[in-house]
This record gives structure tokens, C-alpha cells and sequence, in this order.
């Protein structure tokens, strides 16, 4: 969103859907992906990763179904994780694990109000 609210300093980045973070800490995760389907009759399963400097492991996932009506629907969870070494540490959120989304289902997103999103809260130190 181009009018997100940020609380303090800035410790958040984000290059081609990989986040990293400057600072070490506990955080809690919510997120969110928002899909509309023209057919109906689409599973998929969306999930943070996680990779601490030894490859991607998923680290949250839900399972989703769009039927034909309604034909739009959001899924997210909740987790938190924690960020020990800031040089190796990487998230991203990956569309599907092991169903992936149909040609006709549609991520939802826009400029001006939050369908998918990503929200970190940092709870202390490691």
C-alpha cells in the first residue's frame, strides 16, 4: 500500500518479494493473501518461508478452496520467529507449496486499501 502506517524506525526491507531485517529480535507475523477465482473450484495453499543461511523451509501455511460462490476469498496465519543473525536471515511469502494457484485465480492487491499483506510486530530481543 502506498499509504501504510510505520511505527518507529524503519528495520524492514523488501527486493523482488524477499524481506530481510536490520535488527535481531522476536517477531510476531500476520498475513494475509486475498484471492478472487473467475471459474471456481481452485485450491491452493500459501505459506511463509523462512531461510536462516541454510535454504528456504516453510515456516506458516493455510489451505484454501474457492468455490463457485462467492468466488473470492482471503487466507492468512498468524506465527512468530525469531531473526538471530540479520546477514543470513530471509522471508518471503511463496503463492503455493504444493497446490498452485489456477491461471484463472487471481492474487488480489491494490494501491489503496490491504487485500494480501504482510504485517511484522517486534516483540523484544532474541
Amino acid at each position: 500500500d502506498t499509504d501504510y502506517s510505520r511505527h518507529g524506525v524503519s528495520i524492514w526491507s523488501q527486493s523482488s518479494g524477499v524481506f530481510t531485517c536490520s535488527v535481531t529480535g522476536i517477531f510476531l507475523c500476520t498475513w494475509c493473501v486475498s484471492v478472487s477465482d473467475a471459474s471456481g473450484g481452485d485450491q491452493f495453499d500459501p505459506n511463509v518461508q523462512i531461510d536462516s543461511g541454510s535454504g528456504y523451509s516453510i515456516r506458516a501455511m493455510t489451505w484454501g478452496h474457492v468455490s463457485s460462490t462467492p468466488n473470492s476469498l482471503p487466507v492468512g496465519n498468524t506465527f512468530m520467529f525469531k531473526v538471530a543473525n540479520t546477514s543470513n536471515f530471509k522471508l518471503r511469502v511463496h503463492q503455493s507449496s504444493g497446490n498452485n494457484i489456477a491461471a484463472t485465480t487471481n492474487i488480489q492487491g491494490a494501491t489503496d486499501v490491504s487485500h494480501s499483506n504482510i504485517v511484522f510486530l517486534r516483540l523484544g530481543d532474541v
